[in-house]
C-alpha cells in the first residue's frame, strides 16, 4: 500500500478488517498471489532474497516465506497498522522476514542486492508515468544479474470502451461483495493511477528488462514479469 492509500482510506479500522475484506474488494485476489511467484524458476531450497514492495499485512512475504523455506524477505510498508498486523503475522519466520516501516518509492536500495522484487496491488499507486519508469531503473539496479521483477497491478484498458467495461465490472463485483462500497470506488477513483500492460511493457524493455510478459490476467488485473539481462 502507498503512503496515500494508508493515510487517506486505509486507517485504522481498514488496517484490522483487510485480511477478512480483501477478497470483497479485488477478485481473484488469491489466484494473483499466486500468479506473482510463477515466473519464479529457482528451486525452493535456494537460498534468495526477496524484496516485496507495499508488504501491506504481509499475505504476499508469508507466501514466499512457505514457498521457499530458505528465502530471505524485506518488506516495506508505510502503514504502521498493517505494519504491526504483518510484524504479527509472519513472527514465526523469526530472522527470515525483516518488515521495514518506510515509504518504498522515497527510499534508496542497494545496487545489486535482490534475487526477486515482488509487489501486490502497490506500484499503481505511484502517480505519474514518469515517475514509475523512474522507480524501474531504480528496482532494475537493485536486482541482481539475472534477477526478476515480478507483480500483480490493476491496469487500464486498451481502449475507452474497454476502461469502462471493467470500471463497470469493478463495481458490480465490490456492490455485491463489500458493505462500504463507496469507500472502496472513491478511493479507486482518486487514489489508484493504473497504465495500460502495454505502457508498463515497454517501460521495462527501455529500462533494460528482458523478456517482459504477461503471466496471468483476469479483467482488469494483471500480473507483469521481467528479467534483469
Amino acid at each position: 500500500m502507498s503512503p496515500r492509500t494508508s493515510t487517506k482510506y486505509f486507517r485504522h479500522t481498514i488496517a484490522q478488517e483487510y485480511d477478512g475484506h480483501v477478497k470483497s474488494m479485488i477478485h481473484h485476489y488469491e489466484e494473483m498471489q499466486s500468479a506473482i511467484l510463477d515466473p519464479i524458476f529457482h528451486s525452493p531450497r535456494r537460498k534468495l532474497k526477496f524484496l516485496d514492495l507495499g508488504m501491506g499485512t504481509g499475505n504476499l512475504s508469508k507466501l514466499i516465506l512457505e514457498r521457499y523455506s530458505n528465502s530471505q524477505v524485506t518488506g516495506i510498508e508505510v502503514s504502521s497498522d498493517m505494519m504491526d498486523i504483518a510484524r504479527r503475522k509472519l513472527r514465526k519466520f523469526g530472522k527470515r522476514i525483516q518488515c521495514v516501516h518506510s515509504d518504498f518509492t522515497q527510499m534508496a536500495f542497494p545496487d545489486c542486492r535482490y534475487d526477486v522484487i515482488a509487489s501486490c496491488m502497490s506500484l499503481h499507486h505511484i502517480e505519474s508515468p514518469a515517475a514509475k519508469q523512474r522507480y524501474y531503473r531504480q528496482l532494475y539496479h537493485s536486482l541482481r544479474k539475472g534477477g526478476i521483477l515480478t507483480f500483480g497491478e490493476p491496469i487500464k484498458g486498451e481502449s475507452r470502451f474497454l476502461d469502462r467495461y471493467y470500471w463497470g465490472r469493478m463495481v458490480l463485483f465490490i456492490k455485491q461483495n463489500y458493505r462500504h462500497p463507496q469507500w472502496i470506488l472513491k478511493h479507486e477513483r482518486e487514489e489508484d493511477f493504473p497504465e495500460k500492460i502495454a505502457d508498463h511493457m515497454r517501460w521495462l524493455t527501455k529500462t533494460g528488462f528482458r523478456d517482459s510478459h504477461v503471466v496471468w490476467r483476469r479483467w482488469n488485473y494483471a500480473v507483469i514479469a521481467a528479467y534483469k539481462k
